[in-house]
């Protein structure tokens, strides 16, 4: 909890008050005690929706109507684990992207807005404070190809949460073909898991398999170990990292690995 008066340059903190410590880290959160019990009742949610459109190409052309019916449900597994089901996923209601101009020989990466995709996504970062650098799994890949243009899923299944020290994600998804190029259907996956240790460090793997355009062999595995220590010399922030990545896909040629060490010391000087 923080409170910031800007007139007087001033913030105030329930706990963690450090120049050296964010307000999201933690370790120095505070803690609630003589909390109620919350009744979760089934955890069940079930969202079914219709969308219809027509088009007409000219005044002199018949009214083309379409209709397609999707159904989104998740269920709540435990305190801390949700699993997820999507049917003839329909995004309708997502917000469109930025117009932007990329003046670069790179792709933009425009951020993630559907809401299957982003409940959950931070269990599938990797390494420590990579941003742009790494990305091993980006959901952007699936359900649009590289013009944001939409590629229709078929059905979809998704898995995150945590069971006790064990962060856990997988997600699942069957596409169809884009409109004008008859690729089949395509079958992609991507599973993570992330081991918490020490007082504040992590460990994890993460793999994925399949292709948008449903070329074979392709998959990527890695690995991941995060050290950080909110108590180095006593009160200091001390962040490190290793990580390592290796893909495959047919016709990729060149090095197929990456590989980082990073170190960070975070504090007020």
């Amino acid at each position: 909890m923080e409170r910031r008066v800007e007139r007087l340059q001033e913030t105030s903190r329930w706990s963690g008050v450090s120049q050296d410590y964010e307000i999201f880290q933690t370790s120095r959160a505070g803690l609630l005690t003589n909390v109620p019990a919350f009744d979760l009742g089934l955890g069940l949610s079930v969202r079914p929706a219709f969308t219809t459109g027509g088009e007409r190409p000219s005044p002199d052309d018949v009214t083309s109507r379409t209709g397609d019916i999707s159904l989104d449900v998740t269920q709540k597994l435990g305190a801390n684990l949700l699993g997820s089901l999507t049917v003839n996923t329909d995004f309708a209601e997502t917000e469109v992207d930025a117009r932007q101009t990329n003046l670069t020989r790179f792709e933009i990466l425009f951020p993630e807005k559907r809401t299957f995709f982003l409940e959950g996504a931070d269990i599938f970062e990797f390494g420590y404070e990579l941003d742009d650098v790494m990305i091993p799994f980006f959901s952007r890949r699936i359900g649009l190809d590289e013009d944001g243009e939409r590629i229709p899923i078929n059905a979809g299944t998704k898995l995150n949460g945590r069971v006790g020290n064990t962060n856990l994600g997988a997600l699942v998804v069957n596409t169809s073909h884009a409109v004008g190029v008859d690729t089949g259907t395509a079958t992609m996956g991507v599973a993570r898991i992330k081991q918490n240790i020490l007082s504040e460090s992590s460990i994890g793997v993460i793999t994925s398999f399949g292709d948008q355009l449903g070329r074979p062999n392709s998959w990527m595995s890695g690995a991941d170990f995060a050290f950080q220590t909110s108590h180095f010399l006593g009160d200091k922030n001390l962040n490190a990292s290793v990580w390592g990545v290796r893909n495959n896909r047919e016709g990729l040629e060149g090095d197929r690995g990456a590989y980082g060490l990073g170190f960070d010391y975070p504090n007020d000087l």
